[in-house]
């Protein structure tokens, strides 16, 4: 991130853990406070890892609270930003800063930090799923989607991302070098 965050064309980039559209992603049960379920009642959202300029570089509105920031390390308490659909399903008609779930009913609790708007994960559906982002920091993936925002055509910088990435580890593999406009499409 840092080398890549250095060259001119790049307006601001982030990380995820599944790129919206794509074809994958992964869910989590909610457990939220103060709320008594059954096996049967649990509901699933979706579950995404980020690092902190990821909802502002794919311009994913927040709508309450604060995104992800550097300071929501691992030492630091547990912490999640929801997309509009899960506040409106766990807290109906209130807001969901401050309030916290578990994605386990023995897990440590993760306190809601900020609200952001929906996304389509898959327009094959058609459905904006509940989701919530965690911080890469605290939430470590196996695999990562970069999301490079350019003042320019995005794939005029392919040669220098594939360059930033082999300086840092020559052997990790880029598996897909797209435009959003190629993943959606």
């Amino acid at each position: 991130l840092d080398r890549v965050r250095g060259m001119p064309a790049v307006e601001s980039l982030g990380a995820v853990s599944f790129l919206p559209y794509a074809g994958s992603s992964s869910s989590r049960p909610i457990y939220p406070e103060g709320v008594e379920l059954t096996p049967a009642e649990v509901r699933q959202a979706d579950f995404q890892r980020a690092t902190p300029a990821y909802l502002e570089t794919m311009r994913i509105p927040l709508f309450e609270g604060r995104g992800l920031t550097d300071a929501d390390h691992q030492e630091g308490r547990q912490v999640a930003v929801v997309s509009r659909s899960f506040a409106d399903r766990y807290w109906p008609g209130q807001s969901g800063l401050g309030r916290r779930f578990r994605i386990a009913a023995d897990a440590p609790w993760i306190e809601v930090v900020g609200v952001s708007g929906d996304i389509m994960h898959d327009w094959f559906m058609n459905q904006r799923r509940p989701t919530f982002y965690r911080p890469l920091a605290q939430d470590a993936s196996l695999s990562l989607s970069f999301v490079v925002r350019t003042n320019g055509n995005p794939l005029d910088v392919a040669g220098e991302l594939r360059r930033a990435v082999a300086a840092v580890d020559p052997d990790q593999p880029i598996l897909e070098l797209r435009s959003m406009e190629q993943v959606v499409a």
